[in-house]
């Protein structure tokens, strides 16, 4: 009925994708997924890109999901203690986007929920295969560049190494404090490992704290160390190079990876030191 209703009237376009939504809102959530492939591209590029299945028969019919995860506060060291390479299994909401594809193939610029920097898991199902595509969008090649394609990424405590696959945060499926800044370092082409947040000085300098705030001249990239958890000044805003309330951070501290101005940090009034990647 509805696909009926947009074939005349488009602004029924959101319509149909919050219907198809809402159809799968109750179903099983997924297991743990792991990419079959990965595209990191930038954010322009979002309305030129489009998904084409591998290995596909082209008249083969080709159901797309959207694999969402569910924003739950996941814990490696709580939930499973099995061994080191034993993780959390993050579960995900599966959304049929099927009415958006065009030609066997699945083009970007139709997705609502796809419109700026982030990780997203697309499905291609078929009779005979089944493959899950990540889409890694970032801003630009900067360090907080970088850091964006893990918005909406959820927050998992201390990811762990997946034996077969790789880490957690490498692969876009969940991250801690310490592990958002690290990924952006690693993105950028640096032979650093995943660390707890106390070895963090050793690979940074200290440029000031909250004590000598106004002493300190930040930019970009800079982190922000309150010892039990870790962020980064996304974007200084005016006034340029000091600490201020409408600052955007990016930091991971429930539910998932995200950008908010540091008047919004819940832990803001604690302390912390400021610091800079050496």
């Amino acid at each position: 009925m509805l696909r009926i209703i947009y074939k005349y009237k488009s602004e029924f376009f959101i319509l149909v994708f919050l219907f198809s939504a809402v159809s799968n809102l109750f179903s099983l959530p997924e297991k743990q997924i792991f990419p079959d492939k990965s595209f990191f591209i930038y954010e322009r590029d979002l309305s030129s890109f489009r998904i084409l299945p591998e290995n596909q028969n082209a008249d083969a019919p080709v159901t797309w999901n959207y694999l969402k995860p569910v924003a739950l506060d996941y814990d490696n060291t709580q939930k499973c203690a099995s061994g080191r390479f034993c993780v959390e299994k993050i579960q995900y909401q599966k959304v049929d986007i099927s009415y958006f594809a065009e030609d066997h193939s699945l083009p970007l610029k139709s997705l609502a929920f796809m419109k700026s920097s982030g990780t997203y898991f697309v499905q291609a199902e078929s009779k005979k295969s089944k493959v899950i595509f990540r889409i890694a969008v970032r801003n630009d090649d900067s360090y907080t560049g970088y850091l964006s394609e893990l918005t909406g990424v959820p927050f998992v405590y201390w990811p762990r190494f997946i034996q077969g696959h790789g880490h957690q945060t490498d692969l876009g499926l969940g991250a801690d404090c310490i592990a958002v800044l690290i990924y952006g370092r690693r993105r950028m082409g640096y032979n650093i490992p995943y660390f707890a947040p106390g070895k963090l000085y050793s690979f940074s300098e200290k440029i000031g704290d909250s004590i000598s705030i106004q002493n300190a001249k930040i930019r970009d990239g800079d982190i922000l160390h309150f010892s039990f958890q870790t962020a980064v000044i996304y974007k200084d805003l005016p006034p340029i190079g000091r600490l201020s309330g409408n600052d955007i951070i990016f930091h991971t501290y429930h539910k998932t990876a995200e950008k908010l101005e540091f008047s919004e940090l819940p832990y803001r009034k604690m302390p912390f030191d400021i610091l800079r990647w050496k």
